[in-house]
């Protein structure tokens, strides 16, 4: 197969190793490669120095050749300046051999000619230098598509993005996404997983039950109860008891990674914890605590432990709540390593849920915790001030982030910022932790279905894939 190196904007063509027009110098052509940051963010876009020959059979026909570079010089601009511009200007390119053709964005063409005054008849061969400044990236010039879910009686669940008929991820960079959350009110949470830096993704435990923790020994006022508008229909009851809640803090319960799963290292990662709670009347004030804890985490943790903030809680209905970011494990994987801290010691990472009521005289409910991955592609949407029936999350080839949220009625409700924006798909087998709520609740029975596309990115070939 032939090689291609052309500007391409959907439509039109000008082609870059097109012998009969313009000439590639190919001795003098060294292809530009980007060098990735390592924390997720995309470098520096890239100049490729292109030297070509222009081919006409006079200087009108010069002319013509060069209007066809400067109509590509023209839309690329204008596409990175007018918002209401949506056709982008690619370079494409494909080794004589290579497989697959792939594509880069264009924000910038300079054009630097050599010479072409004086040029001998009948023929003129002019030398171009072409400066085309592209996305660092390479990508696939056709979207593929994840593995769709749906998913219900659950605040949150994870899904196999990669299974079904669906391959795992491909190329030596995150993969940039277009996805669709559908039948949900406003809120969303998710988070991708992948097995090349996190262990097991199908072992990866994203709802922690309340129940499943150690109330803090007083029964009488910190029980588990049975409701079925809980998550795994249980839910742990703090009432008022021998303990005094009012403008005193106590520690309602504690939750060990050993409880949760005995897979430690495949939980390890940064996390936004997500509460699922309410109150019966009045306002309670929670946080989360995290630490190593022994036999008694009041003993064993003492003053060693990473605080999130005070929130307050005044919702009469299941509500889920940001408490905060924390790690798992909390401590430099690089300077204490796990073989040389050791299992039993993460089995001892705990989180432990302090509260105090604040006003009124209800009790709270707690039903549970879920921890959406924020280390490798995540974001946070909503709320939006109406209702909606679906969330597209989208980023454009310039890696602008845009949430839209789609109203029941024709058109948009809103757009709303989303945070952070490295919302994109990891190499390989991976998994996506989705939380989902309504503005102002979140009900058990919620259902959520999930789509989307990708287009895997390479830093220079794409060879096979």
């Amino acid at each position: 197969m032939a090689a291609v190196l052309k500007l391409y904007d959907g439509t039109n063509t000008v082609d870059l190793a097109d012998s009969s027009n313009i000439m590639l110098l190919r001795r003098r052509y060294v292809p530009q490669v980007a060098t990735p940051p390592g924390d997720g963010s995309i470098p520096s876009y890239v100049v490729e120095s292109i030297p070509v020959r222009v081919r006409a059979a006079n200087a009108n026909g010069l002319a013509t050749a060069l209007q066809g570079v400067h109509a590509m010089q023209k839309l690329a601009a204008e596409y990175w300046a007018d918002q209401a511009q949506n056709t982008p200007v690619w370079l494409h390119q494909q080794l004589d051999g290579e497989t697959g053709e792939r594509r880069a964005l264009v924000r910038r063409i300079e054009i630097v000619p050599q010479s072409w005054l004086d040029e001998p008849a009948p023929e003129m061969l002019v030398p171009v230098e072409l400066r085309v400044e592209r996305h660092p990236y390479w990508e696939r010039t056709a979207a593929l598509t994840f593995n769709p879910a749906t998913e219900e009686s659950s605040p949150a669940f994870m899904h196999d993005y990669t299974g079904g008929s669906a391959a795992d991820v491909v190329g030596d960079v995150s993969a940039r996404v277009k996805v669709k959350f559908s039948n949900t009110e406003n809120r969303v949470w998710a988070g991708f997983r992948s097995a090349a830096r996190h262990g097991t993704p199908a072992n990866f435990e994203y709802l922690w039950e309340c129940e499943d923790g150690n109330n803090n020994g007083n029964e009488t006022g910190i029980s588990d109860t049975s409701d079925v508008t809980a998550s795994a229909s249980y839910r742990v009851t703090v009432s008022e008891s021998d303990l005094n809640w009012d403008g005193e803090e106590h520690m309602c319960l504690y939750i060990r990674l050993s409880d949760i799963t005995t897979n430690y290292s495949d939980q390890f990662g940064s996390f936004v914890w997500l509460l699922r709670a309410m109150v019966t009347a009045g306002t309670w004030r929670v946080h989360l605590r995290w630490a190593y804890g022994n036999t008694d985490p009041d003993v064993g943790v003492g003053s060693l432990y990473v605080s999130s903030e005070k929130v307050d809680f005044d919702n009469d209905t299941w509500d889920l709540v940001e408490m905060g970011i924390c790690d798992i494990p909390i401590r430099d994987l690089k300077a204490i390593t796990i073989s040389d801290q050791g299992a039993s010691a993460d089995s001892n990472f705990l989180v432990e849920i302090w509260a105090e009521r604040v006003s009124g005289s209800g009790n709270l409910y707690l039903d549970c915790l879920c921890l959406i991955p924020r280390d490798e592609g995540y974001i946070a949407s909503g709320p939006t001030r109406r209702s909606s029936t679906a969330v597209w999350v989208y980023c454009s080839p310039r890696d602008e982030f845009t949430d839209i949220q789609a109203s029941a009625a024709p058109g948009f409700a809103d757009f709303v910022p989303l945070a952070p924006e490295n919302f994109y798909a990891p190499l390989g087998d991976g998994r996506l932790v989705v939380a989902f709520a309504q503005s102002a609740a979140s009900y058990i029975d919620d259902v959520l279905d999930f789509e989307g596309t990708y287009f895997p990115r390479w830093l220079s070939l794409r060879g096979a894939e």
